[in-house]
């Protein structure tokens, strides 16, 4: 008996609580989509065809941005997280543009003008491009069950190193 109550106490104490950033789908009045702390897709509405925006926080690339240069606004079509890089493009007019690479750990916030070198960039990091996710569809499963994000657990593995 002493020893189950030891294992279960070290599980217990071993064990933290995934950081409550990742299980905001809220904040004020912007519908959020967390990616990997402290960046996230941000929307102004749920509702359909609504525009997601990613903020660099860098700074980087001033004159491809949306913004006032404190915290630069990229519009978010289709996305995706992978190996702790945070990646996508919007579409405009039908068409693919404005490609972004995001890797939090190390301060890198790109913008590419082709999918050509944004391709590159991302097989260059290890990231397989190929599954790219609406914000709004994902959002509605998200806001139900954080962990229904396709990147949780990887988040809860890197927490727990």
């Amino acid at each position: 008996m002493l020893i189950l109550t030891a294992i279960a106490f070290c599980l217990c104490s071993c064990q933290r609580a995934v950081d409550s950033f990742y299980r905001q789908s809220r904040c004020e009045d912007m519908y959020v989509i967390p990616l990997i702390k402290p960046y996230g897709l941000y929307a102004t509405s749920d509702a359909a065809g609504a525009p997601w925006l990613i903020f660099f926080r860098n700074n980087v690339q001033p004159d491809a941005l949306y913004g006032d240069g404190a915290n630069d606004q990229v519009p978010v079509s289709r996305f995706n997280v992978q190996n702790g890089v945070i990646y996508g493009y919007e579409v405009y007019e039908d068409r693919e543009s404005l490609f972004f690479a995001v890797i939090a750990d190390r301060k890198v916030e790109k913008l590419f003008s082709t999918r050509a070198e944004w391709a590159r960039f991302l097989d260059m990091n290890h990231v397989h491009h190929d599954t790219l996710y609406e914000p709004h569809l994902l959002y509605t499963y998200f806001k139900e069950d954080f962990k229904s994000l396709p990147w949780y657990s990887q988040i809860h593995r890197d927490e727990h190193k």
